[in-house]
């Protein structure tokens, strides 16, 4: 976490990203976006930042990307049978 050289370095491997839109949207100073990352051992992760649509925007594909990058699943594609001319 942060932004320098010696910043502690997390594995993404069980992490997971929640984003949660908080306050009313009738109230633009209380609307916020939090996101939160949980399965860092020992500690609570989670920013806060004024809703817009740039911010929730943002943060959804956050969420989507982390989530992906910390749980990949398997290809289900399976690989294609090579053929050779007869």
């Amino acid at each position: 976490m942060g932004d320098r050289r010696n910043a502690v370095r997390i594995p993404l491997a069980g992490l997971a990203a929640t984003v949660t839109e908080t306050g009313s949207s009738g109230d633009p100073g209380t609307h916020r976006v939090r996101v939160e990352i949980d399965g860092i051992p020992g500690r609570s992760l989670h920013r806060d930042q004024p809703y817009s649509y740039g911010s929730i925007g943002a943060a959804r594909t956050f969420e989507i990307l982390l989530n992906r990058a910390a749980h990949p699943t398997h290809n289900a594609v399976a690989d294609p049978a090579w053929r050779t001319a007869a």
